[in-house]
């Protein structure tokens, strides 16, 4: 989705922030906020058919996220659990420019 520098129409997350940041590196509790956040985001944005959730319980993510703006969707997978077809999946939804990054640190 496009975005506009005008746009300030964004759900309050700041109890969200209170959980992340007691959240540490519990990626499971990061991935059910960013979730959350996904939710509120959605309900208030749209679109009320928004796949994103439901690509992410059928592909084994531990949750997902999305840009406030709505610009960009993510689906968390603890590292290594990414099924192969994942891009596909995405693609098929009709999401475009599909990219795989892995955060954080370790091996």
């Amino acid at each position: 989705e496009r975005t506009r520098p005008e746009d300030l129409d964004f759900p309050d997350i700041a109890d969200l922030v209170a959980r992340w940041r007691d959240a540490g590196a519990d990626l499971a509790e990061r991935a059910a906020i960013a979730t959350e956040s996904l939710r509120r985001t959605t309900r208030l944005r749209g679109p009320a058919d928004d796949p994103t959730e439901a690509l992410g319980i059928t592909l084994g993510a531990l949750g997902v996220a999305r840009a406030h703006t709505g610009s960009a969707r993510a689906l968390v997978f603890a590292p290594g659990t990414a099924p192969a077809r994942a891009a596909a999946a995405l693609g098929a939804a009709g999401f475009s420019c599909v990219v795989t990054f892995r955060t954080g640190g370790g091996t």
